[in-house]
């Protein structure tokens, strides 16, 4: 890359991603990640992937709802932008959101199982690391109606979240 801007120190390529949390009363749907190769295999997670080209993360989210679940949902609730440090020249920028489900069957899908979980149950459960604190991010949304913006790192592999304020 030829661009100036790419060569300027500490400057590093973002990979845009989405994620939600699909709510029905007290419990949240999650997807047991398959892909053997892929983040979080086996574990449980809110639903996303990638931004693609061309999309913004409202039109992503919604795409990748309907892709690994079959729910077509329109209302989404912004919550929170996560900067994560990966390599060196790259990171990712998380955009998290909520939906309340309303109508629908839940499809299979070859990205995971999914299944409903009680919310007040998750830390039961094998979840991908930051889970129970990203309910708590949008539980805190909901309530002041503020987006937050969070920093996460990696420290000897071990996770360390910062919020920006």
């Amino acid at each position: 890359m030829d661009n100036p801007i790419y060569q300027r120190p500490n400057t590093y390529t973002m990979i845009p991603r989405v994620l939600a949390f699909i709510e029905k009363n007290d419990e949240v749907l999650m997807i047991e990640r398959a892909k053997k190769d892929a983040f979080a295999y086996r574990k449980l997670n809110g639903i996303g992937g990638h931004v693609e080209k061309g999309e913004d993360p409202l039109t992503a989210i919604r795409r990748e709802v309907k892709e690994e679940s079959g729910l077509e949902i329109d209302d989404f609730f912004f919550h929170a932008v996560i900067f994560i440090d990966v390599e060196e020249e790259k990171g990712v920028c998380v955009f998290l959101f909520s939906a309340t489900y309303d109508k629908g069957d839940v499809q299979p899908s070859p990205e995971g199982n999914l299944v409903w979980i009680k919310k007040d149950a998750v830390q039961d459960y094998p979840v991908v690391e930051d889970v129970p604190f990203l309910l708590d991010i949008i539980g805190e949304s909901k309530k002041d109606g503020e987006v937050k913006y969070l920093q996460y790192r990696y420290v000897d592999e071990k996770l360390t979240i910062a919020r920006i304020t």
